[in-house]
């Protein structure tokens, strides 16, 4: 279990002197969870960070309010859900997770967490690239819509006049 926690994104680069020490004081949880099982829901609080280990999620996304609509996306481990969900104003998670195969799970709690930041360099530029990352996908997701909303309305009208 060891060497997978070093090939995580948010432990590379931790030697491993000091990622033994880091898990020496970190209290970890690990469990097996079977196909179909709800890891964690949308709206629920992020008090941890959970990381699929082995197994494949399904990452369900739905909107809110009058005009419903549903993405879903199956994710491969090792996958770190919502870093960006455990800190700032609203801290719940915006999708919900299922496993889809028999998935091993580590989860670190917020305080946790908030230590190792504080204490670990290498752990909190991970993190914070981490972050950054997501935030810009999900920047890149919205300018790809706005593309394909374009060229739908530009074609539409082409083929009109």
């Amino acid at each position: 279990m060891f060497n997978t926690i070093l090939l995580l994104p948010l432990f590379q680069g931790i030697s491993t002197q000091k990622l033994t020490t880091i898990l020496d004081k970190a209290v970890l949880h690990f469990e097996k969870k079977a196909p179909g099982k709800v890891i964690v829901e949308s709206g629920q609080v992020c008090d941890s960070l959970i990381f699929i280990l082995q197994g494949n999620v399904e990452k369900v996304t739905q909107s809110h309010g009058s005009s419903t609509y549903k993405v879903s996306e199956h994710l491969p481990a090792p996958y770190l859900i919502e870093p960006s969900s455990m800190f700032g104003m609203d801290t719940v998670y915006r999708s919900t997770y299922t496993t889809l195969t028999t998935v091993d799970i580590m989860t670190i709690g917020k305080d946790t967490v908030k230590d190792i930041l504080l204490k670990d360099d290498v752990f909190r530029i991970n993190y914070l690239n981490i972050v950054c990352w997501h935030s810009q996908q999900m920047e890149q997701k919205i300018w790809d819509m706005a593309n394909y909303s374009h060229s739908m309305v530009e074609g539409g009208l082409e083929e009109m006049s």
